[in-house]
């Protein structure tokens, strides 16, 4: 069935958000989301969304409390909550079940291991998702193997140019993977350094 016009376009809205840098986007995201969601409870992409982009906000912000602050726990169940409801509607939602593996891994559920052996499954299932390109990006760099964040990173990149977040760490993982030069290039070609 369509989803509710109205909450179709709150859906929309919140992505066009993610798409830019995240700081406050990710609040106004979720409140759209929220909506969606309120206005139809059917909409398995919206849940899922709304499960990912909790997770999100789990890192965002220097003033934010520590992991092991309650709010934390509080946001990580309610979107291990809203994944399984994405998963319930739709049992072949990749972003309800990426949303469980980065759940567990902020939760110390699942080692690295784990998380990249789900990661990898994933991406075997749905080799262009953009945003699952993203996330095994993030987390390859996160444990130090940076060629192949880069290689992550540029797929998602190639995937979904208009994400802001996808151009950053993408040069950014090229510098830490030592291919100064070629960050420095990238950088320029897309208009965001000059020097």
């Amino acid at each position: 069935a369509a989803p509710d016009p109205a909450a179709y376009q709150a859906y929309l809205y919140a992505k066009s958000l993610l798409r830019m840098p995240w700081g406050e986007n990710l609040a106004t995201a979720i409140e759209a989301l929220e909506r969606a969601v309120t206005l139809d409870p059917g909409m398995s992409e919206a849940w899922a969304t709304l499960a990912i982009t909790r997770v999100k906000l789990f890192n965002e912000g220097s003033n934010s409390p520590g992991p092991g602050a309650a709010i934390w726990t509080e946001r990580l169940q309610a979107a291990q909550q809203e994944a399984e409801t994405a998963l319930a509607l739709d049992p072949g939602s990749i972003e309800a079940e990426l949303a469980l593996a980065l759940i567990d891994s902020r939760k110390h559920a699942a080692s690295l291991t784990e998380t990249g052996e789900r990661l990898r499954s994933l991406l075997a299932r749905a080799p262009n998702h953009p945003m699952l390109n993203f996330r095994m990006g993030t987390f390859m760099g996160g444990v130090g193997r940076f060629r192949e964040a880069v290689r992550y990173l540029g797929r998602s990149l190639a995937l979904d140019p208009l994400t802001v977040l996808n151009t950053a760490l993408y040069a950014y993982q090229m510098l830490c993977s030592g291919r100064t030069d070629d960050a420095l290039s990238f950088i320029n070609a897309a208009g965001g350094y000059e020097g």
